[in-house]
């Protein structure tokens, strides 16, 4: 009895890992909460600044577009998602259904997403922005990553010429650190036609238990067989 009980806790404490997880931006988007899990919602009050994230209240069915829920402000800050299962064609964008779309302000707040880690450990993250304006003036936006207040990826997004921006990167998260994906209005200085589609699945490396973790569980298990044997006697 003693060696089948034995080799399942040795499985338990040398086997077992804490599971990995993933993000994934169209499938956790909520306007209902902010935070939302790991994912927060707003933008910078103070230019190219973290510490000045102020969060959004979120809506549903904005602009009077059935579906169309997230975050407005009347200065034009957007972020918001396309929940139906059909496109729709707002104003000039086309938005794929599921899309989530970032929209910077008029004086250039820029609309922001932020991603804090829930556990410490290797986090992969898959990053696509690309124009959700087709119509008249495309898209023009700048894009940035920021961990912790520090630049990791710049780019921009051009829907005349096909140009996106991607953050294809493995970072060294401790849990609570944030990452910000930030949309500016780019380098033509002007918010119209802005709405940029922002794509993110991020996946953690599942963690080994600590060894020495294994070691007590192998302990408590043989300690409480030990018990059940006298207590039989």
């Amino acid at each position: 009895m003693f060696r089948p009980l034995l080799a399942a806790a040795f499985v338990i404490a040398f086997g077992s890992t804490a599971a990995a997880a993933t993000y994934d931006i169209e499938s956790d988007f909520s306007e209902a909460v902010n935070p939302s899990g790991p994912w927060s919602f707003g933008f910078y009050a103070t230019f190219n600044d973290p510490a000045s994230l102020t969060l959004l209240p979120g809506a549903s069915d904005l602009f009077s577009t059935p579906g169309l829920d997230g975050y407005a402000t009347p200065s034009t800050i957007l972020i918001m998602q396309n929940t139906n299962a059909t496109d729709i064609v707002p104003f000039t964008g086309v938005y794929p259904a599921g899309a989530v779309i970032m929209h910077p302000s008029f004086s250039n707040q820029q609309a922001v997403i932020r991603f804090t880690a829930q556990t410490s450990g290797q986090h992969a993250f898959d990053v696509l922005w690309s124009a959700a304006d087709l119509a008249g003036s495309t898209t023009t936006t700048d894009t940035q990553v920021i961990w912790n207040g520090a630049v990791q990826s710049v780019g921009a997004v051009n829907g005349a010429s096909g140009l996106t921006s991607g953050f294809n990167s493995s970072l060294s998260l401790t849990s609570g650190d944030f990452v910000d994906f930030v949309v500016g209005y780019g380098s033509d200085g002007s918010h119209l036609y802005d709405s940029t589609r922002f794509e993110a699945v991020i996946t953690t490396a599942p963690v080994p238990l600590p060894a020495g973790l294994g070691f007590l569980i192998l302990a408590l298990t043989a300690l409480g067989f030990a018990g059940r044997q006298r207590s039989s006697d």
